[in-house]
């Protein structure tokens, strides 16, 4: 049995959430400001997670600029860092050859199960991609996902919003992701998180 997750926080250009509410450290959320349902739990701990990359969705005027693309692998390597320091995740590898045809194919969530192909290759017990949608200059959202890589089953997702489009925006952004990822159990057992 799993329900979809749907939650967003909102980071504000000076790095405070937007509603104290959202903060993952609070226990109490507003359900006004939090729409919040977990999908089923995470793998084992430490399982040996794949991270398939940031894609950037660009639906604002403005082209992409070099910096946003060198953003995206600025905070993939801050999550991948953020969880591991925890002990809770362990990230394999991701060769240039693979980490390439990821990038030149279809986004993860709409390849048609791509995701547990690489997973699978990878030697991965789960996958976990991520967006940045980028609406302007002053409204981006960071988007991860985490999913079973044997049927990319979805078990987690969540979204933040940001305000500003600066490496200090982007990098409190992921750092509030980290936390929230943190914060829901990563066994097999637990219960979702509220």
């Amino acid at each position: 049995m799993f329900t979809a997750a749907v939650c967003c926080a909102c980071i504000s250009a000076a790095g405070v959430p937007a509603v104290a509410a959202e903060d993952p450290r609070n226990e109490e959320k507003s359900p006004q400001t939090s729409k919040e349902v977990q999908l089923g739990s995470m793998e084992a701990t430490q399982a040996k997670t794949a991270f398939l990359g940031f894609r950037f969705i660009n639906d604002g005027r403005l082209p992409t600029t070099a910096e946003e693309n060198m953003r995206l692998r600025m905070i993939e390597d801050k999550l991948k860092v953020n969880l591991e320091t925890s002990g809770k995740y362990s990230f394999v590898a991701l060769p240039d050859d693979v980490r390439t045809k990821i990038e030149g194919g279809q986004d993860i969530a709409q390849c048609g199960g791509c995701g547990t192909e690489y997973g699978k290759l990878l030697g991965a017990k789960q996958i976990a991609w991520g967006t940045v949608q980028k609406v302007s200059n002053l409204i981006l959202n960071i988007n991860v996902y985490i999913a079973n890589a044997e049927d990319e089953k979805v078990t987690f997702m969540k979204s933040v919003d940001i305000r500003g489009n600066t490496d200090e925006t982007w990098t409190q952004g992921i750092d509030y992701m980290s936390r929230y990822i943190l914060k829901v159990p990563a066994t097999a057992d637990a219960k979702p998180a509220n």
